[in-house]
């Protein structure tokens, strides 16, 4: 199997323990008689573990080996997830997520690196793209098959809906760990050199680095808005036929999930055969600009498919910005693990922080501010990106 193949499927494995886990977690918390801030906290846990991760393995570790961080990261996803059967508390609930975040931390990185090493410029992207294709796969398959599991799983009296999911996850992590072993058993990752990419080559660094950060921020964006989404979908209220409103289902929370992990993978496989989108500036606005109408449905309605909609919004741009930020992150030659890293240091710092201060705001204000609040976001960094815009280099650069 080649290398490219099996980081695919790995990775379309790990992240459907990611959707399945957050979407059982928060219906458990729900369960349990845990509000918006408990549940915001307990998933936000996780994320805050994550950044921490990528920050000390992009600090510290930034040449570690692959075949150790990825065989790693798959043990520790398969010894935390059964802890999910057992755990009914928030420390019990903190401890998995640490654990779980560390070990993807240790795992998405390396992969990246490994599946691109001395790739050119284009076979990167390409690359890049489909594993973009194939995270987003995982995301939107796994709390879409919890969903309907779930049902199948409290008919058969096998115990509460939301340990559908966590079953899920536990099959999927180990077939992910039976195929590294299938994978590495003869050849291993190897830390072999990577060269800077042609393309910037003929850029200078601080050209390279103003670029990347405005790349960055477009990633923190998107990142909290699907971290609010996804993290706290469990505590939305949706309108009945007779027009009162009651809680989101577990089963409609999923496919909302879905839908918002459907539109990312939609806008990477968009993106990936269109390239004009690098390196400009019309994309990154006018994709950021897609936070304003899923901003106004929460702030305006309780309608479950409008609901759907805002979330298509966000999956969008957040689609474009993981590509942006991850194809370029890895074109810095031997610094390429680093960078990549340093990109998921923002993922799981864009997730904490929607997760908790998505919890925090619905809280004392209400869910509709809460969900609305990637708005202010992006009011706060466009300006940065304008300024780092301004001292773009003559060339590609539109």
């Amino acid at each position: 199997m080649q290398r490219t193949t099996y980081g695919y499927i790995a990775t379309f494995l790990m992240d459907f323990t990611v959707g399945g886990a957050i979407l059982g977690i928060g219906f458990h918390l729900r369960a349990l008689g845990y509000g918006p801030l408990q549940i915001g906290f307990t998933l936000s846990a996780g994320m805050l573990c994550y950044f921490i991760a990528c920050t000390i393995l992009a600090r510290y570790y930034p040449e570690r080996d692959p075949f150790k961080a990825i065989v790693g990261g798959l043990i520790l996803n398969c010894i935390s997830l059964p802890l999910l059967f057992v755990v009914n508390t928030i420390p019990g609930f903190l401890f998995f997520t640490a654990l779980n975040a560390t070990g993807m931390a240790m795992y998405f990185a390396s992969m990246q690196a490994w599946m691109t090493v001395n790739f050119s410029r284009d076979a990167m992207n390409t690359t890049i793209g489909n594993y973009g294709l194939a995270w987003t796969s995982g995301l939107m398959s796994g709390p879409a098959c919890a969903a309907v599991v779930g049902r199948f799983w409290t008919a058969q009296g096998w115990g509460p809906e939301y340990h559908a999911p966590y079953a899920l996850c536990i099959g999927a992590s180990t077939i992910a760990a039976l195929l590294a072993f299938q994978r590495f058993r003869h050849d291993p990752p190897t830390t072999a050199h990577k060269e800077r990419t042609k393309f910037w080559r003929s850029f200078d660094t601080d050209d390279y680095t103003r670029f990347m950060i405005i790349a960055l921020l477009m990633n923190l964006v998107g990142n909290i808005s699907a971290g609010i989404v996804r993290n706290l979908v469990a505590i939305l209220e949706v309108t009945t036929a007779t027009g009162g409103l009651v809680k989101i289902s577990q089963e409609q929370a999923g496919y909302l999930s879905a839908a918002l992990s459907g539109a990312i993978f939609v806008s990477i496989l968009l993106f990936r055969f269109y390239r004009k989108w690098a390196m400009s500036m019309r994309y990154v606005l006018g994709l950021q600009a897609l936070i304003l109408p899923a901003a106004l449905i929460f702030l305006c309605t309780h309608d479950y498919w409008l609901f759907v909609l805002a979330a298509v919004c966000v999956g969008f741009m957040n689609g474009f910005a993981f590509y942006s930020a991850a194809s370029y992150a890895l074109q810095a030659g031997e610094k390429g693990q680093r960078n990549i890293t340093i990109n998921e240091v923002v993922v799981g710092l864009g997730g904490f922080t929607g997760a908790m201060g998505g919890g925090l705001i619905a809280q004392h204000f209400g869910n509709a501010i809460a969900f609305a609040s990637p708005l202010l976001v992006v009011i706060a960094v466009v300006p940065w990106q304008f300024r780092l815009y301004r001292k773009r280099p003559d060339g590609p650069w539109e």
